[in-house]
């Protein structure tokens, strides 16, 4: 995951129709010019996600980000390792090129008007880089916060989030360009980054399943077979 091109991925897509101007007026119709557009569903960074996801009893999911190697991915970029792998493919400094930055930075090919202000690339892989860019998402359920003191497990709509990130994802960053790929079974190298939400009810043979490799420790299968189970 620290590797010079490793790390990748994308908290949220979105219910934006509840923030959609609707248009009463007669002869006024959602195309019109007059109407204002919907804003972009923009890049908010990890430390927006920290807000509601770093309590003990929803999971600590910005503890465990903070904490792993995603988060160290642009430093990563820093160390002697990566400047030798650098340097072998002519690259002179591997935190300004766009190479090492596609995939140790999130959202690093997006139009910088679609990342909120005070976004920092520099905080590496991060949330919205599996999950979707979040700011419609923390809208809706900063919204929904407010309406109800519901403390419970709440079921987020498919089109807000990327609720569990597809092996594709990883397979953006982790593929044959990266300098030190190894080809991975994707269910043991997701449970290293678990951040489940405890109040979700989930029975044991779930559980297992989310951790564990079908194929044994062995785990001869490596990327796509797993991805199926």
């Amino acid at each position: 995951m620290n590797s010079l091109i490793a790390v990748g991925g994308k908290s949220l897509l979105v219910l934006t129709l509840m923030f959609l101007p609707i248009a009463v007026t007669a002869g006024v119709s959602p195309a019109d010019p007059a109407v204002p557009a919907p804003a972009k569903n923009r890049y908010i960074g990890s430390k927006a996600c920290k807000n509601c996801h770093s309590a003990t009893s929803k999971g600590e999911q910005f503890q465990k980000w903070e904490a792993s190697k995603h988060a160290k991915a642009f430093a990563t970029l820093a160390t002697e390792e990566a400047k030798k792998a650098a340097a072998e493919r002519n690259i002179q400094d591997p935190q300004k090129s766009a190479e090492c930055l596609q995939c140790h930075v999130t959202a690093y090919k997006e139009d910088p008007a679609n990342l909120k202000k005070g976004f920092q690339p520099e905080a590496g892989v991060q949330c919205e880089s599996c999950h979707g860019p979040g700011e419609n998402h923390a809208k809706v359920r900063l919204a929904a916060a407010a309406e109800s003191e519901q403390e419970g497990y709440v079921k987020i709509p498919e089109d807000e989030i990327v609720a569990s990130p597809p092996v594709k994802i990883c397979l953006e960053c982790h593929n044959e360009k990266s300098p030190s790929f190894k080809p991975f079974c994707f269910k043991k190298r997701n449970s290293v980054i678990l951040h489940q939400d405890p109040r979700k009810a989930r029975t044991a043979e779930e559980l297992k399943s989310m951790k564990e490799c079908g194929c044994g420790e062995a785990c001869a299968c490596k990327q796509a077979e797993c991805s199926k189970q």
